[in-house]
């Protein structure tokens, strides 16, 4: 009797654990994909970009592999995400920013992470720095769900 207890005891043991890796593959699966879906690199502009210069980095943009749209982004349009986001946390910092100090900039949204990270390991992302009117490219923090992990897994102090 005492032997067929511990038999289920350890069966329903085992389901659980079967239970709580599905739902770690399941939440794994979900972070992939809102991974996927914000797959997006930043292009900032230089201060003192031209017309032609913004042109040509929206061209170059738009010929980047598996890209499924380059947005553009004036200083108004960034100065109103900044407000929208800062405004009801911390009203402090958005009084100590000024409306047209942030760049303008680009938004080239990639198919997936996969393509990005085919992006940031290429020369490509020195070329586009390279280009005339670009100030910086930036990529996600982290481009796969390990590195997102470990980004946000509480660090360990003594």
């Amino acid at each position: 009797m005492r032997r067929s207890i511990l038999l289920v005891v350890l069966v329903l043991v085992a389901g659980l654990a079967g239970c709580g890796v599905l739902d770690r593959n399941d939440e794994d699966d979900k972070l992939a994909r809102l991974l996927d879906e914000g797959a997006t690199v930043s292009v900032f502009l230089r201060e003192d970009v031209t017309d032609a210069e913004r042109v040509g980095v929206e061209t170059r943009l738009k010929a980047v592999p598996d890209n499924t749209g380059v947005t553009y982004e004036s200083k108004e349009q960034a100065y109103a995400k900044f407000k929208e986001l800062w405004e009801k946390s911390n009203p402090e910092f958005l009084e100590k920013v000024e409306p047209g100090s942030l760049p303008e900039s680009f938004r080239v949204q990639m198919t997936n992470m996969a393509a990005l990270r085919k992006v940031k390991e290429s020369p490509l992302e020195a070329e586009v720095k390279a280009l005339p009117g670009v100030q910086d490219v930036i990529f996600p923090g982290c481009t796969t769900v390990d590195e997102c992990k470990k980004k946000l897994a509480p660090s360990a102090t003594p």
